[in-house]
């Protein structure tokens, strides 16, 4: 059930991730405002889940080996 909600999260944040890259391209943001964004902590949201997608990939694979 856990990775029900995991997987929910991800498909949020591709979904957000492609909606505001998608008005981007239509010419609806302009790039200061994109550049902006991005300062903001674009990158840094994806390197968290990044990061805790691996952590959770380590944790299966520990609790797999040990069993």
């Amino acid at each position: 059930m856990k990775d029900i909600a995991v997987y929910f999260i991800y498909a949020t944040a591709v979904f957000i991730t492609g909606k505001y890259f998608y008005r981007w391209w239509n010419g609806e943001l302009n790039n200061s405002a994109i550049f902006e964004w991005f300062g903001r902590g674009f990158f840094f949201a994806w390197g968290v889940l990044t990061a805790t997608a691996v952590l959770m990939l380590i944790v299966r694979l520990i609790v797999e080996g040990a069993a």
